[in-house]
């Protein structure tokens, strides 16, 4: 009668290598996702909406643009409509316009520098108060700079009501929840 030993690794060994590729395939791919979010150019760039991030998880509000033509950009509960599709336009180096699904920029009313200003939507002209940046606060979390006033938007009533307004306010350093978006594509 003969005995033989089979090869066993040990348990902790076997599994590390697979462990760590699956980390470091899943940072990649998070990374990468991340990444084409923020820099999509213009003319292939597929659509997406922001979904509103608050700190309590109360509420899934999305960016969304009211009226055909001019009209103010609020929240409103996500639901996949065109009104909630939005996509980068022309640059400005780092900072690109955010249009919507009528073909409307993302802009400041009347270019204000003043906090407090109404985020609203109107005809892409190519002012400053048009561009964006979209600012990596935390991963897949984003603000929104504008490039005229170096503010961002905010929903300043603090609140979870659909159809509340978007102004420009300045940036809180640890990120105020009211000024973080997380992109979500439909």
């Amino acid at each position: 009668m003969s005995l033989r030993k089979e090869r066993v690794r040990p348990v902790g060994r076997a599994f590390a290598g697979r462990r760590l590729g699956v980390i470091l395939a899943t940072a990649g791919v998070l990374a990468l996702s991340l990444t084409s979010v923020v820099v999509a150019s213009p003319s292939n760039a597929a659509p997406f909406t922001w979904s509103f991030e608050n700190s309590a998880g109360a509420a899934d509000l999305c960016l969304t643009s009211f009226g055909a033509y001019d009209g103010y950009a609020k929240v409103w509960t996500c639901n996949s409509s065109s009104n909630q599709h939005w996509h980068y336009g022309g640059l400005h180096g780092a900072y690109a316009q955010i249009i919507n699904g009528d073909g409307q920029c993302l802009g400041v009313s009347n270019g204000s520098n003043s906090a407090g200003a109404h985020v609203i939507m109107w005809s892409c002209n190519g002012a400053d108060s048009q561009y964006w940046l979209p600012e990596n606060n935390f991963p897949g979390v984003i603000d929104f700079l504008n490039q005229n006033s170096q503010m961002v938007i905010e929903l300043t009533c603090h609140c979870y009501a659909n159809g509340s307004d978007l102004y420009q306010e300045p940036y809180y350093v640890f990120g105020s929840p009211w000024q973080l978006w997380y992109p979500q594509s439909f």
